[in-house]
């Protein structure tokens, strides 16, 4: 009886301590980032929640059969059903109150970071060091774009089932029998969800392979191999699907936002850039929020951050590598970042596409930390000490970073001020001034764009509509001309340039414009309706004038 009593108070202990675990995980996961909380909308925000009817309503249907539903932006279209289910459920939630946008992208963050540790004990052994990988993942300065910027939250959506995919498929394959056919088709739901949260998550089919090579079984194992064989077959039914409906809708980057930006320049960036992410992850001072990792104007592969790098991560292989778990987690890293290799993406990269690649890197650190201070009774506090004092750290420059998330402002000022030869960076913080009424420094701030980018369509544009509001037709007209000169295909930029005739009594003009942004116009873009309106207003004026 006393035995039995000894089991249970041990099982209590235990359950308490997992508790107190998953309690403080969900703090350092939240409480760092709460300074920028009460910020505002920004940037694709508009496009995507604020002016998008797709989200202020609740139409299933659609969410999987019309990327076109997923943002008003023409082009800006990814397919990401889950994420858009996710939107229009928060805005039934909070309406467009962004503090109850960030909670829900909080929440989720805090569940993730609870899963990488559960991950990291289930599927690498970690025992004393999950915790810390499940921290270091969650108040690591760089997930502030991820938790904070509510249009990159489809890589914080589509991580919970992409996690929770790879627990059970490692926990599956201890099974057979009806357990395991439960246990893959509970995997392959949840790919499914991930993969539609987020196309980032086909990830999860390379982590599913180093599962299973790190649970030590062969891939001649008829269970690994059927597991990833459906992984892989539900991977390339879902690129052909997207690949189908989002064929002709996709964004294509504009040459003009980086001219000598090439694919061979675009590939070594991408090298460089899990080198680059690493050390912003652990030291996050230059990190703004448009931070295109690599600097742009340096297209070296070999710059001291990645020599240095390569020599670490060269070192870390070589040390340990009669071990499987720091390899396996540095192998999740690698994997989930160097597939952009092949992406020609017009942004060296963004923050909130480190968010899925993470949990590699912290896993390993955590198990490196925990082999080499928990080895033995007298390195336990050094252990803890080690752990603390990165938490604590990493936890202040979360605070930091967050709190710039209070002012839109403050955010586009930074990424300007950290990158004074990114035309993007000075494009953002027009965009915001010209929001605000600042029409005059806003302009300003287009001609820097301009004249670092003088093929950014964008960049015209919005100058064109910063003329018009200070009373400048001509020049209004003429900015608006280029854009369309550039950029043809987007109607928006069209509209403009009809807006500015109209306002300069050139209605005739102004009658052809429209009707050609019209004819370039699907039937169902959101943008339909803004240029009928001004259609609408341009008749009144032509009756007027009559």
């Amino acid at each position: 009886m006393a035995k039995i009593d000894g089991k249970r108070g041990a099982l209590k202990g235990e359950r308490l301590i997992i508790g107190a675990g998953v309690a403080v995980l969900a703090a350092v996961s939240i409480l760092p980032f709460l300074p920028g909380l009460a910020g505002p909308f920004m940037f694709d925000d508009f496009n995507s929640i604020t002016q998008n009817p797709a989200v202020h309503s609740f139409d299933l249907k659609r969410s999987f059969t019309d990327p076109s539903a997923f943002s008003v932006k023409p082009g800006n279209w990814p397919y990401r059903p889950v994420t858009l289910i996710v939107n229009a459920i928060n805005y039934q939630i909070a309406e467009l109150d962004p503090i109850g946008w960030r909670l829900v992208t909080l929440f989720i963050h805090a569940v993730n970071s609870i899963l990488v540790a559960a991950a990291a004990r289930t599927v690498f052994g970690l025992k004393k060091g999950a915790f810390m990988a499940g921290a270091l993942f969650g108040c690591a300065a760089i997930q502030s774009e991820s938790v904070l910027y509510a249009s990159a939250r489809s890589m914080v959506i589509s991580m919970t089932p992409a996690l929770l995919a790879l627990i059970v498929l490692s926990l599956a394959l201890k099974m057979a029998g009806k357990k395991l056919v439960a246990g893959l088709l509970a995997v392959s739901l949840l790919c499914v969800i991930a993969f539609n949260a987020s196309e980032g998550s086909l990830a999860v089919v390379a982590w599913s392979a180093i599962a299973v090579w790190v649970g030590g079984y062969s891939f001649k194992d008829k269970r690994a191999v059927i597991g990833l064989a459906i992984l892989a077959a539900l991977a390339a039914g879902f690129v052909a699907l997207r690949v189908h409906l989002t064929s002709g809708l996709t964004f294509k980057p504009h040459p003009g936002v980086a001219p000598s930006y090439n694919f061979t320049q675009h590939a070594l960036l991408q090298l460089r850039t899990p080198f680059v992410m690493a050390k912003l992850a652990l030291f996050p001072k230059g990190l703004s929020f448009i931070h295109h990792a690599p600097a742009p104007e340096t297209w070296s592969l070999f710059t001291a951050t990645t020599i240095i790098a390569l020599v670490l991560t060269a070192f870390i292989l070589y040390y340990f590598r009669r071990y499987k778990a720091p390899v396996a987690g540095l192998a999740w890293y690698f994997a989930s970042l160097l597939p952009a290799v092949l992406v020609p993406l017009n942004v060296a990269w963004a923050e909130h596409r480190s968010y899925l690649a993470l949990p590699g890197l912290f896993i390993a650190l955590a198990w490196i930390a925990e082999k080499i201070l928990y080895s033995g009774p007298s390195y336990k506090r050094y252990f803890i000490f080690l752990m603390a004092a990165c938490l604590v750290f990493m936890c202040l420059s979360s605070g930091l970073r967050a709190s710039k998330y209070s002012n839109d402002r403050d955010i586009f000022a930074d990424a300007a001020m950290k990158s004074p030869g990114d035309p993007a960076a000075w494009n953002f913080l027009a965009e915001r001034d010209y929001r605000a009424g600042a029409y005059a420094r806003a302009a300003g701030y287009l001609e820097v764009s301009i004249s670092l980018s003088p093929g950014f369509a964008d960049a015209y544009n919005t100058r064109a509509a910063c003329l018009m509001r200070l009373g400048r037709l001509p020049e209004a007209a003429q900015s608006a001309r280029e854009a369309v000169r550039l950029a043809p295909e987007v109607a928006t930029y069209w509209s403009t340039l009809a807006v500015i005739l109209m306002m300069d009594e050139r209605l005739d003009e102004a009658e052809a414009v429209l009707n050609r942004a019209i004819s370039s116009l699907r039937p169902d873009d959101p943008n339909r309706a803004i240029i009928l309106r001004n259609r609408e207003k341009l008749a009144r004026l032509k009756s007027q004038s009559r």
